[in-house]
């Protein structure tokens, strides 16, 4: 690619934002439009007013969705660190630790792998034994096929398969798929989530495993660095601005360009070109947040949720000592009356409490803001045998337009790994045409 060329980026999510690092490295001048007055597509932060525990109101910084990372996200973890960011101020990173409301302890030991994992597995308390024989049959039979599963299969029919546990497909497998994949288990892709196990449990690293759950905004990992990154390199990030028209030459909205990459939901990238870009399904999510009163909860929390509505709790500490809460709903077109939904949702965290032995109601002063954000199209519906198109798929006609998303083609789900290797990918697919 020669220096000085100049490259439009549409769209400032995680996989628009790492293909115009990796464009900016290696000298050309980026473009970035975004429609929204944020960056960081489905993993941007928002300004939030709400009660404060001393009167008045304050801002608070809550997350479009709550995310959570892997070991496994190397590509992710690599272009933090490339970028300055400290993963230790940014991330909790703790060993694989799945908890739930109703007991349920499976927390990964000191060993290396798989040791650390049959270790966490033969300790874990709310299982039986006949349990914990069916989840290790699952982990050896898939990685007797060499984590491979026959095509057009799903979730559900892999499971029924390995003769897992009503239990075990209930608390732990489905949970699981859900968070990983956005998709119920029976319309699931199998094949996607054996590659999400073979990179994180399966792995021969036992960090690849690790949790990582973010300290701060999602906005001020990634997003914020990028940022900063193309600051540095002349880039520019022109905000509320929602491509009209791409056309050959190339042109953006009618001003010229070398390259272009397009990093937008499918059906947005669609919109722009045509039907080279797949009608893919899409699930929705919804995030509840919570700003409780100082005192009221433990301000390190990441707990499975049983028997729903919601699915997972994580909480991290505000500066004034309140605590920021958020219930994750994947899936979550399966709910739709807001009021009860939140109302669901708290009394969830009040048996939380219970459990503890803190009963406690969660309203009046101890609840000082509630916030639903629902995302209707959050991700693709990950199933059995998409048609998910590779970044160059328009190579034929446009040789200087690459797509980029966590929807073009990979073993992934849509997940922020997945968005982030699409846009090096194109990238890097970019510079060898430039």
């Amino acid at each position: 690619m020669k220096t000085g060329s100049r490259v439009a980026v549409i769209g400032a999510g995680w996989a628009g934002l790492s293909a115009a690092v990796e464009l900016a490295a290696k000298g050309a001048l980026v473009t970035i439009f975004e429609a929204a007055p944020e960056i960081g597509g489905r993993a941007r932060s928002l300004a939030w007013a709400v009660k404060s525990p001393g009167g008045g109101l304050q801002d608070v910084e809550i997350d479009n969705g709550q995310h959570l990372l892997v070991g496994a996200y190397r590509d992710t973890l690599a272009l933090v660190e490339r970028l300055g960011g400290d993963e230790s101020q940014l991330f909790w990173r703790i060993p694989f630790t799945l908890s739930s409301d109703r007991g349920l302890t499976i927390r990964a030991s000191g060993a290396s792998a798989p040791w650390h994992l049959v270790q966490g597995l033969w300790r874990a308390e709310g299982l039986t034994w006949a349990d914990r024989i069916s989840i290790a049959r699952l982990g050896l039979t898939l990685k007797l096929r060499g984590w491979k599963t026959a095509p057009g299969l799903t979730v559900a029919q892999l499971l029924s398969g390995a003769q897992q546990t009503n239990a075990v497909q209930r608390r732990i497998w489905n949970p699981l798929c859900l968070a990983a994949l956005n998709t119920p288990p029976n319309d699931a892709c199998a094949a996607s989530f054996s590659a999400v196990l073979r990179d994180t449990l399966g792995s021969f690293d036992a960090r690849a495993s690790d949790m990582l759950v973010p300290k701060v905004p999602l906005g001020a990992t990634l997003p914020k660095l990028a940022e900063q990154f193309l600051g540095k390199t002349n880039g520019i990030i022109r905000r509320r601005h929602l491509v009209r028209s791409i056309q050959p030459g190339p042109t953006v909205d009618d001003e010229p360009f070398d390259g272009v990459v397009v990093a937008l939901a499918a059906r947005n990238a669609r919109r722009l070109l045509g039907d080279a870009i797949p009608e893919l399904p899409t699930e929705s999510i919804q995030t509840l947040w919570l700003l409780l009163a100082p005192g009221v909860f433990e301000p390190r929390c990441l707990t499975l949720l049983e028997d729903g509505p919601g699915e997972w709790l994580f909480t991290r500490a505000e500066a004034n000592g309140a605590t920021l809460a958020s219930v994750v709903i994947s899936a979550a077109a399966r709910t739709t009356d807001r009021d009860g939904l939140i109302e669901a949702c708290i009394g969830q965290l009040e048996e939380v409490l219970s459990r503890l032995g803190r009963p406690a109601r969660l309203d009046g002063d101890r609840v000082l803001g509630a916030k639903l954000i629902h995302e209707s199209a959050a991700t693709f519906s990950c199933r059995p045998g998409l048609r998910r198109p590779d970044v160059d798929a328009l190579v034929g006609e446009w040789p200087s337009i690459m797509i980029a998303g966590d929807w073009t083609a990979s073993e992934y789900p849509a997940t922020l790994e997945s968005a982030v290797r699409s846009g090096l990918k194109a990238a890097r697919q970019l510079a060898q045409v430039l």
